[in-house]
């Protein structure tokens, strides 16, 4: 089966897609059966294309994850977990070598070191009090303590920078036609601008249309009036200057108010008494009751309501006032 993987991906014009797709199905058919594998730390649980991966590299970069989870997990269940992370991460670093190798990618040790280099500038941690990078030393030990190496994030940056490569070189392959680059350009590049002019209309030479106009206008419009009729609105302006003198005496001014008071509306009042019982539990409450609905009786009937509040009221300033409460607004 091998072979015929091989023979498939003679030709350079394959997409990277491609490839990836039919490398993990070659990936796959090479996986080493789970009964079948050994338990020695160099024996071989998967072959990309002829490329091991080893138990021993499974179980370090395993272990390496299991670090950053700190001490408190339970290592057994969380190795369990992290294993096939591990074999998939290192089975997809065998399918990047293959394409890399296939189409001629190639990632130098200057790159690899000037891309680490800026990966640690990002972070403060790293570098000086006048902006340099950290002794190595220091900063294996800073990472350290987060479950990390230098080692590991040299081989994280050389898979990127590989994948990179790759996919610009894929990218080169796309063909582009003036008519996307031109949309392409419109999209990046093209501004509108608006430009708004207000303008303010004579109302005064604004006929009143009448009614009849007005409703046939809405009825042509439809739906798309949401309000109802509306008429010119005229304001007329006093220039205060055309008007005058506008001082106005004392006198003219009581003249005016005596012509139209009224017309001005004040609050309506009104004058309360009450007549008070006392009660402070249920049967007191059903007594004093029984009292009032008595006494109502009495005064629908014409007793004096003063003379029944100074003689029943409960109410201590009721003796001297007849239980008048005075006047109140109506409202």
């Amino acid at each position: 089966m091998l072979r015929d993987f091989r023979k498939m991906f003679k030709s350079q014009g394959t997409t990277v897609g491609g490839l990836m797709v039919l490398l993990t199905l070659g990936m796959l058919a090479y996986l080493v059966p789970s009964g079948a594998a050994s338990e020695a730390p160099d024996s071989v649980v998967a072959r990309v294309f002829g490329r091991d991966v080893q138990r021993r590299e499974v179980e370090e970069l395993a272990y390496k994850s299991a670090q950053r989870y700190g001490k408190n997990q339970n290592p057994d269940a969380l190795m369990a977990f992290l294993r096939p992370q591990a074999l998939q991460q290192l089975v997809q670093e065998r399918l990047v070598e293959e394409l890399a190798e296939r189409h001629g990618v190639v990632v130098t040790d200057p790159e690899v070191r000037a891309a680490l280099e800026a990966r640690l500038r990002q972070y403060p941690v790293f570098l000086d009090e006048k902006g340099q990078l950290r002794p190595v030393s220091e900063i294996s030990d800073t990472l350290r303590q987060n479950g990390l190496t230098l080692p590991m994030w040299e081989r994280e940056i050389r898979q990127d920078l590989t994948r990179r490569k790759l996919v610009d070189q894929a990218a080169l392959k796309v063909p582009v036609d003036a008519a996307w680059l031109e949309v392409e350009n419109r999209v990046r590049h093209e501004k509108l601008s608006f430009k708004q002019v207000t303008l303010t209309p004579d109302t005064a030479a604004v006929a009143d249309p009448g009614d009849a106009a007005l409703e046939a206008f809405l009825k042509a419009g439809g739906s798309r009036f949401m309000q109802g009729k509306r008429r010119v609105v005229q304001v007329v302006a006093l220039d205060a200057a055309a008007a005058g003198d506008m001082k106005v005496s004392d006198e003219e001014l009581k003249k005016a108010y005596e012509q139209r008071k009224a017309t001005y509306s004040t609050p309506a009042q009104a004058k309360a008494r009450h007549i008070l019982f006392n009660a402070s539990n249920d049967e007191e409450v059903a007594a004093a009751t029984k009292k009032a609905q008595e006494l109502r009786a009495k005064l629908v009937k014409g007793q004096d309501f003063a003379k029944a509040a100074e003689e029943f009221s409960q109410d201590p300033s009721a003796k001297g006032n007849g239980g008048d409460l005075g006047w109140f607004d109506a409202s």
